[in-house]
């Protein structure tokens, strides 16, 4: 049986337009909700481990960035801008989604139904005792 075709990344030798970012994005946003799913420190490792990948790539970009001649290493430079823009364009579109804003709304909306609570009813505050089993 064949793979299933995923409408998930777009061709930016040929362009990307705002409905191919907005296409995306819902992916993006999946994947958001996937992420929320995890516990703080596990997001915590991943970013770590990411952001050491990211370093040690771009010192291997740049080594062979500078064995290359001019043309060919503008070229590829050129390629790199490309797609990071493509990428930091995505994740524009995405944090201007509704998806990302119905999200920071819970989480305000939390919040304050929280406070709300602890306003209304004082007794969720435990008096301070210096012990313990103090009566």
């Amino acid at each position: 049986m064949p793979r299933r075709k995923l409408a998930r990344r777009f061709e930016p030798r040929y362009g990307v337009t705002q409905e191919m970012l907005e296409a995306e994005a819902v992916w993006v946003g999946r994947e958001f909700d996937d992420h929320l799913l995890l516990s703080s420190n596990d997001l915590l490792r991943m970013l770590r481990e990411h952001q050491a990948s990211i370093e040690q790539s771009e010192l291997v970009i740049a080594e062979r960035l500078a064995a290359l001649p001019d043309r060919e290493r503008t070229a590829l430079r050129a390629m790199l801008a490309r797609d990071f823009y493509h990428i930091a364009t995505l994740y524009e579109t995405f944090s201007a989604s509704d998806h990302l804003k119905a999200a920071a709304g819970t989480s305000q909306v939390q919040v304050i139904r929280l406070e709300q609570k602890v306003a209304q009813d004082e007794r969720l505050v435990v008096p301070f005792k210096e012990f313990l089993f103090e009566s």
